[in-house]
């Protein structure tokens, strides 16, 4: 952050530059390598959703077939279609050993270990990448995805990867460019514009750890 957007925050936010300075040294060292390792996170999330909702739907229609206490059995059925509770998770998994990814299916998820000394390797992120987007076609033709014939499940796999990571890559290419500004102070702007619409405002003080 420059002086004119410290300047800006203090003005506009009541922030001062040391809280501002500290918060960006907190998101750089802190944040985002965990962003950055979160492999493909959107096409993570999106794929659990749609087989923990399969599940879920499956899940309550058993639940009325059997004989319980009614309010024990509309704790559960509010658990799952709330969220609360997740018929279906995928966890991904850094290892230090093995193929580049591989998967652990268990009753409620599946566990994606990848191999994280590829990192160190030349274009190793991008098959890393590969392997977990592989990794995820397998786990849609096993849940969701209504397969019709005899195919070679790699194969499929390989399909499903091929599109995601081609759809990824024209999806950040395209359609996120409405969603980037030109420069940093466009988007504080931005930001001080939006909150003053529809944000309600809470004081409270932060104690150091």
């Amino acid at each position: 952050m420059d002086k004119t957007i410290l300047e800006k925050i203090r003005k506009e936010w009541g922030l001062p530059s040391k809280v501002s300075k500290d918060y960006l040294t907190y998101f750089s060292s802190e944040v985002r390598p965990k962003v950055r390792a979160r492999y493909l996170s959107h096409l993570v999330t999106a794929i659990e959703h749609m087989v923990n909702e399969k599940r879920k739907m499956k899940a309550i229609e058993n639940l009325k077939k059997k004989p319980a206490n009614v309010d024990a059995l509309n704790r559960q059925k509010n658990a799952l279609e709330t969220g609360t509770f997740r018929a279906y998770s995928i966890k991904i998994q850094r290892t230090s050993s093995g193929s580049i990814a591989k998967t652990y299916y268990h009753p409620a998820g599946a566990l994606i270990y990848y191999n994280g000394t590829y990192i160190k390797d030349a274009g190793g992120e991008k098959k890393i990448r590969i392997g977990i987007a592989h990794q995820l076609g397998n786990i849609i033709n096993k849940e969701i995805f209504p397969v019709t014939g005899t195919f070679d499940t790699k194969q499929l796999a390989n399909l499903f990867a091929f599109i995601a990571l081609n759809d990824r890559d024209k999806f950040y290419k395209t359609e996120c460019k409405q969603f980037t500004s030109r420069n940093d102070i466009e988007i504080l702007n931005d930001i001080i514009h939006t909150s003053s619409l529809n944000y309600d405002r809470n004081t409270f003080t932060i104690k150091g750890q």
